[in-house]
């Protein structure tokens, strides 16, 4: 498969550079546009010249179409228009949150674009049903993570927040700092090796409250689990079918931020170090064994090659959110083991909302 990738490749840790790279890996010819140095003109040119299997893309903010949502759209669909005579399939694989209650404009967007694709991919399974063409296709573990970095070092932190504290995260931010003190530490810019050796110095790394919605969630448990972190969130319904339950490979906590505070001061002083360590090490396995972007690039052409009248959202998961008592750890640390399943399925590895 030949495919026409408009998107931001700069970085080695950007989504799409990770899924490109695993197009390769998987025997495609990735041809990639960088959106900021692209016109319509362009990218319709390059669609001409390489006469693709697929022009794929995410928010497709090249010069004219870079002024954000939902004014892009029309400017977006235009584009899909004039590059369909030189493609076979046209799809969108988008990372945002796109819920209307969350960010009406998002939803706008998304509800255009998705009309004039023949395959909506995102990662947000709350909005998925709503719209057209629409599949649910999650992020994965990043590639860049530090195979060699030790495992079982003394931590320096009890929490650690990773990422943006806007809105009701910054209650939670808050939270931690009067709870834990000089044991809370927040990052908001780190990737590779030195991301590899920080999530392993923190006892726990916690996950956001807010947003808070069933089917998604951004790809910070990816990020952190296949990192070799521990991960401790609010549990959302849909985890449970990707093979996450607390206990076994994340800790689960309540809502609200105080209450997440100090669910997470009873892990810290209720468990000892080595019940935390297998549950760490369980997470990575998953993240790593089943929830790599090579995975979710399958998922994807697995749904292209299906017919289009068959195609469509992710049917909702039952809400069944993990108990927030972790079972595993009631008992001896060995009863906390390792479930893999057969399938898969904002920093991006910059944290997504």
């Amino acid at each position: 498969m030949k495919i026409l990738y408009l998107g931001s490749f700069q970085e080695n840790w950007s989504t799409e550079t990770y899924i490109a790279k695993a197009f390769g890996r998987a025997g495609c010819e990735v041809v990639r546009l960088e959106e900021p140095a692209e016109t319509h003109e362009s990218i319709v040119q390059a669609a001409a010249e390489t006469a693709p299997d697929l022009f794929l893309f995410a928010k497709a903010r090249f010069r004219g179409a870079n002024q954000g949502w939902p004014q892009a759209a029309e400017p977006v669909c235009q584009l899909l228009a004039a590059v369909r005579p030189h493609v076979d399939r046209v799809a969108c694989w988008l990372f945002d949150l796109l819920a209307r209650e969350f960010a009406p404009e998002r939803f706008q967007w998304a509800s255009t674009v998705a009309a004039a694709c023949d395959l909506f991919a995102l990662t947000d399974g709350h909005t998925a049903p709503q719209l057209p063409n629409a599949l649910v296709v999650r992020q994965g573990a990043p590639d860049d993570v530090d195979k060699e970095c030790e495992w079982d070092v003394e931590p320096r932190w009890d929490v650690l927040f990773l990422g943006t504290p806007y809105r009701e995260r910054q209650l939670l931010v808050e939270a931690l700092g009067r709870r834990f003190g000089d044991g809370f530490k927040h990052v908001n810019d780190c990737r590779g090796a030195d991301l590899t050796r920080l999530v392993r110095s923190a006892r726990i790394c916690v996950g956001p409250h807010y947003p808070h919605l069933a089917n998604y969630w951004s790809n910070r448990l990816y990020v952190v689990t296949a990192h070799g972190g521990l991960f401790a969130a609010p549990p959302v319904p849909g985890m449970q079918r990707e093979g996450w339950r607390s206990g076994e490979n994340f800790l689960a906590l309540p809502l609200d931020p105080e209450q997440m505070a100090a669910k997470l001061e009873e892990y810290v002083n209720r468990y000892d170090r080595a019940q935390l360590q297998t549950i760490r090490r369980n997470a990575c396995a998953h993240a790593n064994g089943v929830c790599r972007y090579d995975d979710r690039v399958r998922e994807l052409i697995a749904a292209l090659a299906m017919d289009t009248s068959r195609r469509g959202a992710e049917p909702p998961s039952p809400a069944t959110p993990a108990e927030v008592e972790p079972t595993a750890l009631k008992g001896k640390t060995e009863s906390a083991t390792c479930k893999l399943k057969d399938g898969g399925n904002d920093f991006p590895a910059r944290i997504s909302t």
